[in-house]
């Protein structure tokens, strides 16, 4: 029993995951907005589908928290722009992006998930469409209007997206 204890304590003492908002504040002195779980291969569909079709998950919980501090801190009722962002590749942000947009719009609001990754996109993959719509570098390029590159989904009804074609 001891032996179990000291392996207990070593362990606890050498465990350098970052697990609760306590934790991240400590380390870095930043506030959370909130943690998204992580959503293991097997249990994984698409962002906006966990939220709209599986609302008690703990996924959908922590996102619908996540979006109702976010839209208590913005200054507008409406017009206002978050964005999702990190460091690296495969973090996350393109699910948490929609994920936050089908919780905006699961209060009736209105949300639209534009796609700005000009190398990596992929938005593409999580939201139906048909591939031969005008994206947003046609737009920019003035080959196109706001309404031609707007995209509404098939999966999940008021979800709207502004695609970049992959390369």
């Amino acid at each position: 029993m001891i032996i179990g204890l000291i392996v207990v304590l070593i362990t606890e003492a050498t465990d350098n995951h970052v697990r609760t908002a306590t934790q991240v504040y400590a380390l870095t002195g930043l506030p959370t907005f909130g943690l998204i779980p992580e959503v293991t291969r097997r249990n994984r569909v698409p962002a906006d589908v966990a939220v709209i079709s599986r609302p008690y998950s703990v996924f959908a919980e922590a996102v619908r928290t996540m979006e109702g501090k976010l839209s208590r801190l913005l200054p507008q009722a409406s017009g206002n722009v978050i964005v999702v962002t990190s460091p690296l590749p495969d973090d996350g942000k393109t699910t948490i992006a929609i994920a936050l947009a089908a919780a905006a719009i699961a209060t009736f609001r209105t949300a639209i998930v534009v796609e700005f990754d000009l190398r990596r996109p992929g938005l593409d993959g999580l939201i139906d469409r048909d591939g031969d719509e005008k994206d947003l570098l046609d737009y920019l390029r003035g080959e196109a209007t706001l309404d031609d590159i707007i995209v509404s989904s098939s999966t999940s009804q008021g979800l709207k997206a502004i695609f970049v074609r992959k390369p």
